[in-house]
């Protein structure tokens, strides 16, 4: 029997449509769905470190998902702890109504056996939008100004580019690049986004979603 899971409206169906969208637009072929209680978690990685010995960060987009409360449904919400294509999921949300056929699920990948903790964070100041999209902005421009003069030479300036600290908030710049292309960050907006840590985690939280960090 395929695995489904029930969200709570249409809009939930177009909000997780988007968030696939913009996610395979960064480059995020793999997604991970989790249910956690009457709530769908979506974790992509937007940044991945290669190897042990790579100073790059791990950065992650979490985006949460309101399930459909019904008996029925619930019950088939929750055993849900799967890796998919997100080009799958795509497919299936454009042909499905409110109830999702889970795709195929994919071998475990090194950044899928990261876990966040879920307590002990600890308040770490914030960061505003439009500051985080200045510097996502000059990161792209950057990083493709480099494009072109070999790869070990594109990944270096990747690396530098979004493991810099950002203002007085020390989040990296993969962050910013995470939150203005999944449309967590805003243009045109004054929001002031919370920063908090937790040992080696950093992650800001907007009223659309969440990006972590962790080196």
């Amino acid at each position: 029997m395929t695995d489904t899971f029930t969200l709570a409206s249409a809009d939930d169906v177009a909000d997780l449509t988007t968030f696939a969208q913009r996610a395979e637009r960064l480059g995020c072929a793999l997604m991970r769905l989790t249910v956690v209680g009457s709530h769908l978690a979506v974790t992509v990685c937007v940044l991945e470190k290669q190897g042990l010995l790579d100073s790059h960060p791990y950065v992650f987009g979490l985006r949460v998902f309101e399930l459909s409360r019904d008996e029925g449904d619930l019950a088939n919400n929750s055993e849900l702890d799967v890796l998919i294509e997100t080009r799958a999921l795509l497919d299936r949300l454009a042909r499905m109504n409110v109830t999702v056929d889970v795709p195929v699920a994919q071998a475990r990948v090194p950044w899928a056996g990261v876990a966040a903790p879920r307590d002990g964070w600890v308040h770490g100041g914030s960061v505003g939008a439009a500051e985080l999209i200045a510097v996502a902005k000059s990161g792209i421009d950057e990083v493709a100004s480099a494009n072109g003069l070999g790869t070990n030479i594109v990944t270096e300036v990747r690396r530098t580019v979004w493991t810099r600290r950002v203002g007085e908030s020390g989040i990296f710049a993969g962050m910013a690049f995470a939150a203005f292309g999944l449309g967590f960050a805003r243009e045109g907006t004054d929001d002031q986004i919370s920063v908090t840590t937790n040992g080696s985690w950093t992650r800001i939280t907007t009223a659309r979603g969440y990006v972590l960090a962790r080196m």
